[in-house]
């Protein structure tokens, strides 16, 4: 999970239909096209997830602008009504980025490995833990055909930009005294974009960096401190 701040209600958006393409292209905008469960990006799947489920009963959740979140079927198939009370990303308070570390698979058979980062006497550590259940299901869970195929292409995905930040690492690390000063920028740059919520996977690569002590020292030196 990644850090939204929430737009205003799309002023033009007066029915009752949480579908209307000027939500979704809002919500689209807000999220940076990535699904706020898994933060695969421009996926073709889209889904408008209620965050606090509405059951078909409630109309007022059912068209809450702030109860609209932009998901991928994958997800939104699996958080159905079932996860409830789950860290918010839209909330400031919560502060996703802090309290969730998530660790890329290391093999192309392996599974992410999700952190309750917060402490055991934060008021957001049950909701953490509740977090983590959903989001180990939706990036682990291969119990049927349709979720076999969505675990490894998401997989796939996070490998593909897991070995970019790993080249990057390797072009600093091994290079940092030989790079003419453009070059080592353009590395530098690269890395703090893929900390930036729009980037896929970004809190991954949050994750990574924060345990990478050289890498941190790198970047501390160029003025740039992970929070």
């Amino acid at each position: 999970m990644f850090k939204v701040i929430r737009s205003e209600k799309p002023k033009d958006w007066t029915n009752t239909n949480y579908k209307d393409p000027l939500v979704v292209k809002q919500l689209k905008r807000d999220f940076f096209s990535k699904c706020y469960i898994c933060e695969l990006k421009d996926f073709g799947n889209v889904n408008v997830e209620h965050f606090v489920p509405h059951l078909n009963q409630d109309i007022n959740l059912m068209i809450e602008w702030t109860n609209l979140y932009y998901a991928c079927s994958h997800c939104n198939g699996i958080k159905g009504a079932r996860h409830k009370e789950l860290l918010d990303c839209c909330n400031i308070e919560h502060n996703v980025d802090a309290n969730i570390g998530l660790y890329a698979p290391t093999v192309p058979n392996g599974k992410v490995v999700i952190e309750n980062l917060s402490t055991p006497n934060s008021p957001h550590y049950e909701l953490t833990n509740k977090t983590i259940e959903l989001l180990e299901q939706c990036y682990n869970n291969s119990n049927n055909g349709t979720q076999q195929v969505s675990h490894v292409y998401l997989v796939q995905q996070i490998h593909k930009e897991y070995s970019h930040l790993w080249q990057i690492r390797f072009d600093l690390l091994l290079n940092k005294d030989r790079l003419p000063a453009r070059e080592f920028n353009e590395l530098i740059e690269k890395i703090t974009n893929m900390l930036k919520p729009n980037y896929p996977f970004s809190a991954f690569w949050r994750t990574f960096i924060k345990n990478d002590s050289q890498l941190l020292e790198i970047l501390e030196e160029n003025n740039i401190f992970i929070s």
